[in-house]
C-alpha cells in the first residue's frame, strides 16, 4: 500500500492507495495494477517514468504546467 509513486519502481504488482476516511465509511478502496496501466495507455517505460514524475511524488513536487487552474 503506497502512493502511486510506487509505480516508477520495478514492481509488476498493484498499488492499493491509502484510504481516506470517507473511503473507510463507504467500505471502499482504489488502487492502481502496473500491467494495466501500461497495456492501456501502451507509453514507453522512459515515457511512462517521466509522467509520473510530472504528476509529482511526496518528495517532488507537480510540473507546475499540469497544475488545476480553476
Amino acid at each position: 500500500m503506497g502512493s502511486q509513486e510506487l509505480l516508477s519502481y520495478n514492481i509488476d504488482d498493484a498499488v492499493i492507495v491509502p484510504p481516506t476516511p470517507a473511503n473507510w465509511e463507504n467500505r471502499y478502496f482504489a488502487g492502481y495494477v502496473k500491467s494495466e496501466l501500461i497495456r492501456k495507455v501502451a507509453p514507453s517505460p522512459e515515457l511512462f517514468s517521466d509522467a509520473l514524475l510530472m504528476i509529482g511524488t511526496s518528495f517532488l513536487p507537480h510540473f507546475p504546467p499540469l497544475a488545476d487552474e480553476r
